[in-house]
């Protein structure tokens, strides 16, 4: 963010599956003191409200997120645009891979050039199914190390999810890598293997704590067909 200083949109206020204070201040500050700004998708919803929507098969409510993420795109006039990834580990997660790939896509017929569209490893870093080299990868330097870690000790809102993350990976702060997305249907092509937030969600169905278990085939993979049709439209939402 340093470097690039970019737009950033952030669906979800943070709050988790389960109803955590939300962290929308903290990534606010860690915006703003890279020099980025925050934008007009910042914080839509909490988490939980993303799942119900996802349940409800909601389809309004992600064409909304489609429509701020494109028009956002085409304002700025912007060449690329970096999202979560796919992993298979989040739901959220992986629609907001898949809607930033059709917003490219979107954006992208109205500009009449390619936006291109990158990701990065959240969960599983170092360790993608599909193989793949980064585009870029960065060795943060000691005083860009130096920054990055202050600015996390300093947002205490994430220091749970930092510090999960960090006894996955030690080494999570010094290095930054981009990937290229797929274009076209290969970037919305369902899972070969059942999701992990499946797998990790059916103990937690079973024993009452949530009520349904999201799964592609009846939640994600309707929705993405939906959000398909609908981003295919040349009006300009």
């Amino acid at each position: 963010m340093e470097r690039e200083k970019p737009l950033v949109l952030i669906w979800t206020d943070g709050s988790g599956s389960r109803a955590a204070p939300p962290r929308l201040e903290a990534s606010r500050r860690l915006i703003k003191a890279a020099g980025a700004t925050p934008g007009p998708l910042f914080g839509l919803a909490g988490d939980r409200e993303f799942y119900s929507a996802i349940l409800a098969q909601d389809l309004g409510f992600f064409t909304r997120l489609l429509d701020v993420m494109t028009s956002a795109l085409v304002d700025n006039l912007a060449e690329q645009i970096v999202s979560d990834p796919i992993e298979e580990y989040s739901p959220v997660h992986d629609l907001c891979s898949m809607i930033s790939t059709l917003a490219a896509q979107r954006a992208g017929r109205i500009l009449k050039r390619e936006i291109r569209h990158l990701d990065f490893d959240i969960e599983f870093r170092g360790s993608r199914t599909r193989v793949q080299q980064p585009l870029e990868a960065i060795v943060l330097s000691p005083a860009q190390l130096e920054r990055k870690a202050s600015a996390v000790a300093g947002a205490t809102e994430l220091s749970f999810e930092v510090n999960r993350l960090l006894q996955i990976d030690p080494g999570l702060l010094d290095r930054e890598a981009l990937y290229d997305r797929p274009s076209g249907l290969e970037a919305l092509k369902a899972p070969s293997v059942t999701p992990q937030y499946e797998i990790a969600a059916a103990p937690l169905v079973a024993s009452g704590v949530f009520k349904t278990l999201i799964t592609y085939r009846d939640h994600i993979g309707p929705l993405v067909s939906g959000l398909v049709a609908y981003q295919s439209r040349d009006v300009r939402a």
